[in-house]
């Protein structure tokens, strides 16, 4: 709720979390493509986790974020 009323402030909260999901995406991607997870897992992980890590990266991107906090 504080990185939404402070939205000039919260860019460092953003780019924190914006790891955090990145990370575990990519650990995902990892443990699928080692055989720790079968493929199917491609498409159970996408919207929960690999969806949510590529719109944090998008909006990360300063020029994307300025249209978007408009």
């Amino acid at each position: 709720a504080w990185s939404a009323r402070n939205i000039d402030r919260s860019y460092p909260i953003h780019i924190g979390l914006t790891l955090l999901f990145t990370g575990h995406a990519l650990i995902h991607v990892v443990d699928i493509l080692t055989g720790h997870l079968p493929t199917e897992h491609w498409l159970i992980d996408l919207p929960g986790v690999f969806l949510p890590a590529v719109i944090m990266i998008a909006l990360a991107i300063p020029s994307v974020r300025m249209r978007v906090t408009r």
